[in-house]
């Protein structure tokens, strides 16, 4: 549970109840004389004793109540915040990451104007900073391994005093790996941030572990922009190796980089519409306005309004307010009503306490949480009340990543992308989706590549619907709906090569055969369902995949 009290030094307010209880002690005690004075010391122990056992009860119990509505105005003042609630925001705006690899390979003195191509990035680098206005900028050093030097941040003070000491020594790891930088960027960027992503690399494409492509088709499926700077000429000179000894040959490998340019573009293209475009280039480092280029991909990015939803602190001043009311009613209520001794026990005074502190105590368990949070989405979700499920979702998506519970956050982000279909947010949905690990429970893996399948089916790529179609099967080859989708977009994908493919009518003349669609449909879904349960019974139980 996240604490935050906005008004700190307010809380020595509480103080003024030590004189308060004092003042309190010091009437009773007056009380008590004056009660002695009056019936003598005869009847004190029978008259003036219950009578002043009596107003004692009624004096600290509401002293009692009132200091304590004096605290909860004190803590109403000092403005509480704890939990979050999710808030739908629209932004624009850019992030960049910058990836330099430090490899070896980088030291090669082709760079231009005798420079290494390490020193050429660290100056492309600080020139393209200088004009990034407003634009969160993070850093990402990438040899054999890579690590995040500095988090995003528009202060570029710190970017500037690090790009003069790029150097291979600043990391052990050997080897040259700039898609292992690309997937830290990636981890970089806030999971549900509005800004635009973008990841600029700064290599000569050399690697030793051939994660590159399959990095940057990552990124591009989470909605990133992928940008190539090369560096080095293309034909390649000699260069001594980390060990000191060996001489290698090293280049630009410019034709590398532009068939993984080439690959990711057509994976952009085959995402569902409304996904955040994700733009992938190659542009040589000594090209005449190669850093202008970059400079206006980032400016048309920054431009793009975005939806998003960022967690806020819930304020708390409302509930400190309605217990000040309430003590304050007690205090005034309480002493006049006559209960037996025992209502005031220990047992009473612990249970008035706790009942107090019941929400702040109903906070704690971020795990239970979480879980009630899938529980309400799943709930609202099956009401269609939409808008409050994807609150809720988001609720548990944000507790998973603080408490790094990995199999929350799975269920969370499939709800999410589930509730988000249902919303016609084609593209949160896709990259909610998209989110969820390979690892995942395999109801959770049906319901991802279910759910893609659908988001490609309302795009037309029936291709790549019949595809995630076939991967629910194989997951749970008994669902039905998942082979009647599979084979429907099969069809649509044998039509649209026989070229009977139909543009959809305008809406009066879809409406005029309305019914008589509607009823086709019908014929042909129980058709497939009969025929599905019939394979189901004639095919052998050990069979495991029988779509």
């Amino acid at each position: 549970m996240n604490l935050i009290i906005e008004r700190a030094w307010a809380l020595y307010g509480i103080l003024f109840i030590i004189p308060s209880l004092l003042i309190a002690g010091i009437r009773i005690r007056r009380l008590r004389v004056l009660l002695g004075n009056f019936y003598g010391v005869k009847t004190s122990l029978s008259v003036s004793g219950r009578l002043f056992r009596l107003a004692e009860r009624k004096m600290w119990c509401r002293s009692i109540c009132w200091n304590i509505a004096w605290i909860m105005l004190v803590l109403a003042y000092s403005g509480i915040y704890w939990g979050s609630s999710p808030q739908q925001i629209s932004r624009r705006g850019a992030a960049a990451c910058f990836v330099f690899d430090i490899s070896y390979s980088m030291m090669a003195e082709d760079g231009g104007n005798g420079m290494s191509r390490l020193q050429a990035a660290g100056e492309y680098a600080e020139a393209l900073l200088s004009r990034m206005r407003g634009i969160p900028v993070s850093v990402v050093l990438s040899k054999g391994d890579s690590v995040c030097a500095i988090p995003l941040t528009e202060d570029y003070n710190a970017i500037f005093s690090l790009l003069p000491s790029l150097s291979p020594q600043l990391m052990t790891a050997v080897g040259s790996s700039p898609g292992l930088g690309i997937k830290t960027a990636i981890q970089s960027f806030p999971r549900l941030a509005g800004a635009a992503p973008t990841i600029i690399v700064f290599t000569d494409g050399e690697e030793t572990d051939n994660q590159l492509a399959s990095a940057v088709q990552e990124a591009v499926k989470y909605g990133i922009s992928v940008i190539f700077v090369g560096f080095g000429n293309e034909t390649g000179i000699d260069i001594t190796a980390g060990d000191g000894v060996t001489v290698i040959t090293s280049g630009l490998q410019a034709q590398l980089l532009q068939n993984i340019v080439q690959t990711a573009e057509q994976t952009a293209a085959r995402m569902p519409t409304g996904i955040r475009a994700a733009r992938t280039a190659f542009i040589y480092a000594s090209a005449p306005g190669s850093a202008v280029r970059i400079l206006h991909t980032l400016e048309t990015l920054a431009t793009e309004i975005t939806t998003a939803y960022e967690m806020q602190p819930v304020p708390r001043y409302s509930l400190f307010i309605c217990l000040a009311l309430v003590f304050m009613v007690l205090g005034l209520l309480a002493p006049e009503i006559r209960l037996p001794v025992r209502y005031f026990s220990a047992k009473s005074l612990i249970l008035l306490c706790f009942t107090a502190c019941f929400p702040f105590l109903q906070s704690c368990s971020s795990e239970l949480s979480g879980s009630l949070n899938i529980l309400k989405g799943s709930w609202f979700w099956h009401h269609g009340k939409y808008h409050d499920a994807a609150a809720e979702f988001i609720k548990a998506v944000e507790i998973a990543d603080t408490a790094s519970d990995s199999r929350l956050l799975q269920y969370g982000l499939t709800g999410l992308g589930a509730t988000y279909i249902m919303l016609d947010e084609n593209s949160s949905a896709s990259e909610r989706l998209l989110m969820v690990s390979e690892n995942a429970d395999p109801s959770v893996q049906f319901a991802v590549a279910y759910n893609l399948a659908l988001l490609y089916y309302r795009d037309g790529d029936f291709s790549q619907a019949a595809q995630f179609f076939k991967n629910a099967l194989e997951i749970d080859s008994s669902n039905l709906d998942a082979k009647i989708n599979f084979e429907l977009a099969s069809r649509q994908i044998s039509v649209a090569a026989d070229g009977g493919s139909r543009d959809l009518l305008p809406a009066s003349q879809e409406n005029s055969s309305g019914g008589l669609a509607d009823a086709v449909f019908s014929m042909i879904r129980e058709k497939e369902q009969n025929k599905w349960k019939k394979q189901q019974s004639d095919t052998s139980s050990d069979s495991a995949m029988d779509y």
